[in-house]
Parts: C-alpha cells; sequence; structure tokens
C-alpha cells in the first residue's frame, strides 16, 4: 500500500506552515515589543495546547492496544504520526525554559523570602523542574518508538510475540504516561499559582489532553473518510463509535471539573477559593459560562443523538466544537494566573491566540508531514481485510 501523500487534506501542508509563520511572527512583535514577559506566558498557553495532542494520543495510542476493537482502527495511524512529533514538542518547550523567570513565580532570585515559595523550593526549582520534563520527553518518545516500529514489524512479518510485546508495553506505558501527565499538570500549570493546590487538577488535565487527540483524530478522519483506503472501511458504527468515546470523555471532563470547583469551594479553605474567585470575576466569569455551555451541555446533548454520531460532517462539527472550547479552556485556566490582580478581561492579550495559532500551524504542518509518510490503515487487520475484500457484513459494528 502506498503512502497517503496524495490526498486532499496534505494540501493543507504548505498553509498550515505559512499560518504557524505569521503567527510567531505576530507572537514575537507583540510579546517582545513591550514586556517580554508576555512572549513566554503566550507562549506557555500555545505549547500547553499544541503538547496535550501528542500526548494524549500516546495515551489513546496504547489504550486502544490493549482493549481492540474496530473504534481504533481508523485513527491509529493518525494516533501515530501525532505520537512522532513528540521530539518536536520537546523542543518547543526551549522557550519556557528561557523564560522560566517571566513565567513562574518560584523561579525569581527573590524566592526565598515568600514562605511558600521556599517551602516548594525543594522540589520548585528551575534544576528539577527541566529535568523532570526532559526525563518524561524522552521516556514518552521512546515508547512511541517502540510501539510504532514493533507495528510496522509486526505489519511485515505477523510475529505474534511483537503483538504481544505492544500489549505489554502499553499496559506499563500508559500507567507511566498518566503519571508523567500528572506531574506535568503540577509543573506547567498549577505552580503557577504560588498558593493553590488540587487533589483533581492532574486527572483533569489527563482527560484534557485525551479529549483533544481524540476530537482532532476525528476531524482528520472526517476529512479523510471518503477517500481510499479509508473509504473502503468507513462505516456509520465507527463513527458512533469513536462519537461514544468523546461523549465518555466529555462528561468525564466535566466530572472532574465540577468535582475540583464543589469541593474547593465547599471547604472554604483561604489557599484554595481565591483560584476560582479570579475565574468568576469579570471577564472571565462569562468564560466559565461559555466553557459550562460550549464544552459540557451543547456537546453533550448532541453526542446522546445516534443520528448526529454516525454522520461523519455532524460528528466532525461537535470535535471542531470541542477542539475550539479545549483551547478556551487552557486560556481561562492559566491565562488568570498572570493577571489575577487586574481587573477582567484586561488581563487577556491578543498574543495568546497568536501563539495558539503559531505553535499549532507549525505542528499541524510537521503532523502532515509525517503522516503522509505512511498508508492510512493498518492493512494487517483482520476487520480491515474483511472490509476490503468486501465482507462488511461479516464485521461486528460493536
Amino acid at each position: 500500500m502506498s503512502g497517503a501523500g496524495t490526498h486532499n487534506v496534505f494540501r493543507f501542508q504548505v498553509p498550515a506552515l505559512i499560518v504557524g509563520i505569521i503567527g510567531i511572527v505576530l507572537l514575537a512583535v507583540g510579546g517582545l515589543g513591550g514586556d517580554s514577559g508576555q512572549f513566554y506566558r503566550a507562549w506557555l498557553v500555545g505549547f500547553i495546547f499544541v503538547a496535550g495532542i501528542p500526548i494524549g494520543s500516546l495515551a489513546l495510542l496504547m489504550l486502544q492496544y490493549l482493549t481492540g476493537g474496530s473504534w481504533g482502527i481508523l485513527i491509529r495511524r493518525h494516533l501515530e504520526a501525532a505520537v512522532k512529533t513528540l521530539p518536536l514538542i520537546m523542543l518547543a518547550f526551549i522557550p519556557i525554559v528561557i523564560g522560566l523567570r517571566h513565567i513562574y513565580p518560584w523561579a525569581v532570585p527573590a524566592w526565598e523570602h515568600d514562605e511558600v515559595l521556599a517551602h516548594k523550593h525543594l522540589w520548585m526549582n528551575p534544576g528539577f523542574f527541566i529535568g523532570r520534563a526532559l526525563f518524561f520527553f524522552i521516556a514518552w518518545s521512546l515508547i512511541g518508538y517502540f510501539l510504532t516500529r514493533w507495528d510496522r514489524r509486526f505489519e511485515e512479518t505477523m510475529d505474534p510475540r511483537l503483538g504481544l510485546a505492544q500489549r505489554k508495553m502499553s499496559a506499563v506505558g500508559l500507567l507511566f504516561v498518566a503519571l508523567g501527565m500528572t506531574f506535568m499538570a503540577i509543573d506547567w500549570i498549577m505552580s503557577l499559582e504560588r498558593a493553590w493546590y488540587s487533589t483533581m487538577f492532574g486527572i483533569s488535565y489527563i482527560v484534557g489532553n485525551a479529549l483533544s487527540a481524540l476530537c482532532f483524530c476525528v476531524l482528520m478522519l472526517v476529512a479523510l473518510h471518503r477517500e481510499e483506503p479509508l473509504a473502503s472501511y468507513a462505516r456509520p458504527g465507527i463513527f458512533r463509535d469513536l462519537g461514544n468515546l468523546m461523549l465518555a470523555f466529555t462528561m468525564l471532563w466535566m466530572y472532574t471539573a465540577f468535582s475540583e470547583f464543589m469541593l474547593i469551594w465547599y471547604a472554604n479553605i483561604r489557599e484554595e477559593v481565591p483560584y476560582f474567585l479570579h475565574r468568576m470575576d469579570g471577564g472571565w466569569g462569562y468564560v466559565s459560562v461559555l466553557l459550562l455551555l460550549f464544552h459540557f451541555f451543547l456537546p453533550f446533548f448532541m453526542l446522546l443523538m445516534r443520528a448526529i454520531k454516525d454522520r461523519p460532517k455532524t460528528l466532525g462539527i461537535v470535535a471542531g466544537l470541542l477542539i475550539i472550547m479545549r483551547v478556551v479552556d487552557y486560556i481561562w485556566v492559566i491565562v488568570p494566573s498572570f493577571h489575577s490582580g487586574l481587573p477582567e478581561p484586561s488581563g487577556f492579550h491578543w498574543t495568546y491566540l497568536a501563539a495558539v495559532m503559531g505553535l499549532a500551524g507549525l505542528w499541524f504542518f510537521a503532523f502532515l508531514g509525517v503522516l503522509k509518510r505512511e498508508p492510512l490503515l493498518p492493512m494487517y487487520e483482520e476487520e480491515v481485510t474483511a472490509a476490503l475484500s468486501g465482507e462488511r457484513e461479516a464485521l461486528s459494528h460493536g
């Protein structure tokens, strides 16, 4: 089977590069023109969103190897291509390292005069912070490398030992990735607030990354499902399964977000409550309502309808909406930490959107470059072989 480079969606590779360059230029002009710290703070927002897609893709890829099922076959190559961009995500972390003192309160020289920061300094210091991130990036990249390499070798040799090795690696790797995402949620986002803490924040970050990755893969599948070889296998049951999985992650995101809010509000501890006060005052209060409506209620009720999940176009609309709301969610979580003392929405700056546009464009350019070198389907899968030979009726829709 030849590569996927002839499909229409790959014509967007160069435009994605152009959009990415424009976004980075706008970020540099707006972020470095006045307060240089604005560049690094905006970069963090874009980085958190973009990094969540390949990291979440690695978790979903291992979940698919462990559970099987037809839901993951059509998006497996998309997941693998996203995972292969993890080394590039590691390079995108460099500006955060350079701008640590502009982003995190614990990285400034005067931390020793703050009792709270001094108490955390054994864990939150630049050297250990960079070392943890580097360790997890390398480990995640190696896990992804071996999983994809074994998959190609299995396709060539059909050696069952390779399939077993993938499942064993996934069983251990999934726990390791979940642990790593928990640490990164604490390091990259929670530590922006000098005194705030939450035991639910790690799982919220994990669910958000998985949802971002899943919605992105659904959008790619919708864009390619009419073209071969995907057209020979795509059917309503596959999209329904993916829609049900999107529904599950949407509900889990709302569960973790509401649980975090309810427990903090009820406990009324002074170190915890200001976090939500800053995100419910002024303009941020409207953003919180926006998240409630369009990150949960609307997608939830739409994904309850089988007619929407069975149709690629309507499912793609829901996936696109959720991707947009993932960006809004990260802005709502991160940006008030920088401007908690200012009247809102004056704390928001357009460079945050420029950073998202720039990094997302560059990442999508790299993603398409990886994806177009591989077949869009794992042709050794029994269900794919049956579908391509015209035996769809023998397949279960799950």
